[in-house]
């Protein structure tokens, strides 16, 4: 039996789709509903007696992170007391690099799901910490709680400088995380927490800023 392996959405300058025909071969579509997306694989003569083609995929479904979806816990901190974070992980028998995601105000203020003020719903962090997991992340999400309007932003910034400090401190005693690969990734008001947090004598091998907030 003759496999071609040829992959991809386009050939050339024709799209094609799952079940069409592609010089002889039959496209199939694998999903991955972890990430909400697929590959497109154009295989000819599919068959499970195949040996090479039953060797091919499993080396295709292999290559996809082991994903344990998204749960919510709580992390002591250095004070006694806890704060709620959402983590998506990996797999436990290997090392993976971390991300530690700081939301923007609008969570802190809204909560998560965000809606807006006719009730419409804005946003979801889950959607990023997924994004950020798909591509073999171990994501740390901590939600901060400070109040609206509090002291001209001055404690929440506090609440965002103490909880960079206990996610990271979490992660560390993760046996699947690299200790070595750990980024601090801030949207907004997240964003400038980060700023403030790389300020400062920390651990993280990196950060990503994305529109900090002027607060």
């Amino acid at each position: 039996m003759e496999e071609d392996t040829t992959t991809g959405y386009r050939r050339g300058l024709t799209a094609y789709g799952k079940g069409d025909t592609v010089n002889g071969c039959r496209c199939t579509e694998i999903q991955d509903k972890n990430i909400k997306s697929s590959v497109l694989y154009c295989i000819k003569g599919i068959s499970m007696h195949n040996p090479r083609m039953i060797i091919f995929l499993l080396i295709l479904i292999a290559s996809f992170p082991v994903q344990s979806g998204e749960n919510e816990i709580q992390i002591p901190t250095i004070d006694g007391d806890t704060i709620e974070a959402i983590i998506s992980s990996l797999d436990e028998n290997n090392k993976h690099p971390a991300i530690v995601y700081m939301h923007g105000g609008a969570v802190r203020e809204r909560g998560n799901p965000v809606y807006g003020p006719n009730n419409e719903f804005l946003y979801d962090i889950t959607d990023k910490i997924r994004d950020m997991n798909s591509l073999g992340f171990v994501v740390l999400a901590p939600l901060r709680k400070t109040p609206s309007g509090c002291c001209n932003g001055d404690d929440a910034i506090k609440e965002g400088m103490k909880i960079t400090r206990t996610a990271m401190t979490y992660l560390k005693t993760q046996q699947n995380v690299n200790v070595d690969k750990i980024c601090l990734i801030g949207f907004s008001e997240g964003a400038l927490i980060s700023m403030w947090a790389m300020a400062v004598p920390n651990d993280f091998t990196k950060a990503i800023i994305m529109s900090p907030s002027n607060q």
